[in-house]
């Protein structure tokens, strides 16, 4: 840790030494370039990359005791699909994700990821929810340690402060707990790690063309669809970094949204084939499972769907209470009267023009609302 501090003192130094230079030299209309050293900047990076890594290791490591939680068993120890083993992972590829569970609630969802990553878990450590919590907190800690290093390239002229603080936040942030210690959502957990490494490995394909990153970023993307269909907005996100963050030409920005468009329709067309056969279970259109199906009408959906998205924003800010469900009652049915839902509907499409507005100037600010806006999108019971 000392030498960590050490390394940020040095190059806080050269940085006020270099500035200082550049101020005396602008009066003579000279100008003196410092340049830090590129093995102390790569050192000081991957110690931090591994504070982050053992920070997120550390602060869930209590759940790798934990038994099976919630949706756990009827994603694993009650699946007689997943609990074949590895045998099960054919069948895994071409079946909804709740076949194994019951013949009877057939739902129209198609994540295979988790499913076969449950299967090798119980092939090897069979009804084991140990391994199951520790290999969620090590695809946390890989997915944080990813994040880093990808905000490093984002913020590549910027301290390596900045983007350090920035992933220490998202590691601590309370509000990744359901999804961390809940076995079941590897499948979020999956989806975000593979899209966070698809826009890594785009980036580096912009800055030193390479066809095996090339290739590896496209791979990344389609594991990213196949562990949740919700990474389907980083076909619109993966494109947008790469407009903001790189000079990338715009031929080149075309054929890279074409190739993303490409490996969303061999998704699409495999989720179609495999899902076809699949009901509609009407069981989730209950208010028991959803209380915005209890609305009487449009208008009061829309409101309570807001007013559920303001408190989303307040939990960012300050995340209590938790709950794992908000099922029936939980969130009453609101009205358009309601202030909270009148200033709901003002932020979002105050924050939502601002961006649009300033996009094309690369804005920072705009690209994170954006990036916000795009992943809440499918779940926000606006626009579904």
């Amino acid at each position: 840790m000392n030498d960590i501090i050490c390394m940020f003192a040095k190059e806080r130094i050269k940085q006020y030494f270099m500035s200082k230079t550049h101020k005396q030299q602008q009066g003579k209309k000279k100008t003196t370039v410092v340049s830090i050293n590129p093995d102390a900047a790569r050192k000081l990076k991957t110690w931090l990359g591994i504070i982050i890594a053992v920070f997120a290791f550390i602060l869930y490591a209590q759940s790798i005791t934990f038994d099976y939680a919630y949706d756990d068993g009827a994603s694993i120890k009650d699946n007689s699909v997943v609990t074949k083993g590895i045998e099960a992972i054919p069948t895994i590829l071409k079946t909804d994700y709740w076949y194994g569970l019951t013949k009877d609630l057939r739902v129209p969802l198609y994540r295979p990821a988790s499913l076969v990553l449950f299967s090798l878990e119980w092939q090897f450590f069979p009804n084991n929810p140990h391994i199951g919590h520790l290999i969620n907190v090590l695809l946390f800690t890989f997915t944080c340690w990813v994040l880093f290093l990808l905000l490093c390239k984002l913020f590549k002229n910027l301290n390596l402060l900045f983007p350090f603080i920035c992933a220490l936040l998202y590691t601590a942030h309370p509000i990744h707990t359901e999804a961390i210690d809940n076995i079941k959502s590897s499948d979020e957990l999956l989806c975000f790690l593979f899209a966070l490494l698809s826009i890594n490995l785009f980036i580096k394909t912009i800055e030193k063309p390479s066809l095996l990153n090339l290739i590896l970023a496209s791979l990344c993307y389609f594991f990213s669809l196949f562990s949740k269909e919700t990474g389907i907005v980083f076909l619109i996100i993966i494109p947008l970094t790469l407009f903001v963050f790189t000079k990338i030409e715009n031929k080149k920005l075309i054929q890279t949204s074409a190739i993303l468009v490409l490996i969303t329709g061999v998704f699409l067309l495999i989720r179609y084939k495999v899902l076809q056969d699949v009901p509609i279970n009407r069981d989730y259109d209950d208010p028991l499972n959803n209380s915005i199906f209890a609305a009487p009408d449009f208008i009061s959906q829309r409101a309570t769907a807001f007013y559920t998205l303001l408190k989303y924003v307040i939990l960012l800010i300050f995340p209590h209470p938790l709950l794992y469900d908000y099922s029936y009652a939980q969130i009453p049915i609101q009205k358009l009267a309601n202030p909270l839902v009148i200033i709901a509907i003002l932020f979002y499409l105050g924050i939502g023009i601002y961006a649009l507005m300033n996009i094309r100037k690369k804005s920072i600010v705009a690209y994170g609302i954006l990036f916000y806006l795009f992943t809440l999108a499918p779940v926000s019971n606006v626009l579904i």
